[in-house]
């Protein structure tokens, strides 16, 4: 199994906002999901713009950035 998964954006934010973020551990189990610095500062936007999604996102799977 991967231990590492690069996450976009689009797909991390949907999953949040629909809270089914569970589905990416599921899918892969013991993965840490790596963001580019881009995607984390478009998360970080998004939560200064006072959505929740990226907060549910840093608590729901392992990030690496």
């Amino acid at each position: 199994m991967l231990d590492r998964v690069l996450s976009d954006t689009d797909i991390t934010s949907a999953l949040a906002k629909a809270e089914a973020l569970d589905i990416l551990n599921l899918i892969f189990p013991d993965s840490k999901f790596l963001i580019t610095e881009y995607v984390w500062d478009e998360l970080d936007r998004s939560k200064q713009e006072g959505f929740d999604f990226p907060i549910k996102y840093s608590t729901s799977v392992k990030v690496q950035r």
